[in-house]
């Protein structure tokens, strides 16, 4: 956590859409999977507000206000959580890897049964960005010689997924106005969803997948769009 904002555009664009959806929901409580240095949580304009992180960055003796932190696994907190709690708004930007988001997800759905989900870096800048293991991605760089950082790991195959499996959800991928990532809603508020069984979306390809560029089947719009896409559903609904 900081005491001043921190001067680097690229950690606005979160906030800025968390924010706007948090206004548009009256949001209460706010839950943040991944929290790291907290540049995120500290900003959101709600109530109550609570980051999970098994190694956190920041001094967790020093929370602002409506702050709750717990440093542990996204697992175990879910795990711990009361099956009664309930959330408006979550950001889900923990372990960048299919599987691991994947948990994050339906563990989140059961405990935001009326409100929306972010997911972050949901389209790899490259390929290599998109391989699963960070330090395989870096270790290449370096064999490479690349000069990038990157890695967004293979949280992009759980669009796919989402698309193909999870028909009770609705989505848009956010383009064009900073980190691209994607917002998740029910169609029908309220209603249970369930992990279905039999898929091999390890084995899905980057290359083939973004051959054209991000597929139509990833729903990408701009930012104001697919804010008013979710918000008309959502308040419509409740």
């Amino acid at each position: 956590m900081y005491r001043r904002p921190f001067p680097r555009p690229w950690q606005y664009w979160s906030q800025r859409r968390i924010n706007t959806l948090a206004g548009g929901l009256h949001a209460q409580r706010y839950l943040e999977i991944g929290i790291e240095h907290g540049r995120t949580a500290e900003k959101i304009n709600v109530r109550e507000r609570v980051g999970v992180d098994p190694a956190p960055r920041f001094d967790t003796n020093k929370l602002p206000p409506g702050f709750s932190f717990f440093a542990v696994e996204s697992d175990t907190y879910f795990a711990s959580l009361a099956s009664e709690a309930t959330f408006d708004l979550a950001f889900l930007d923990g372990l960048h890897t299919f599987g691991q988001t994947k948990n994050d997800l339906f563990n989140t759905l059961r405990h935001v049964p009326s409100g929306v989900i972010l997911i972050d870096d949901t389209v790899p800048e490259d390929e290599t960005a998109a391989l699963p293991d960070r330090d395989e991605a870096r270790a290449l760089r370096r064999e490479t010689g690349s000069k990038e950082n990157a890695w967004m790991g293979d949280v992009w195959r759980l669009v796919v997924y989402i698309d193909q499996y999870l028909p009770q959800l609705d989505f848009r991928t956010i383009v064009g106005s900073g980190n691209v990532q994607t917002l998740v809603w029910r169609r029908t508020l309220g209603e249970t969803i369930s992990e279905p069984s039999g898929n091999e979306f390890e084995k899905l390809n980057y290359r083939e997948t973004f051959a054209s560029g991000i597929p139509d089947q990833f729903r990408p719009c701009a930012e104001v769009d697919a804010i008013q896409a979710c918000l008309t559903t959502v308040q419509l609904h409740r």
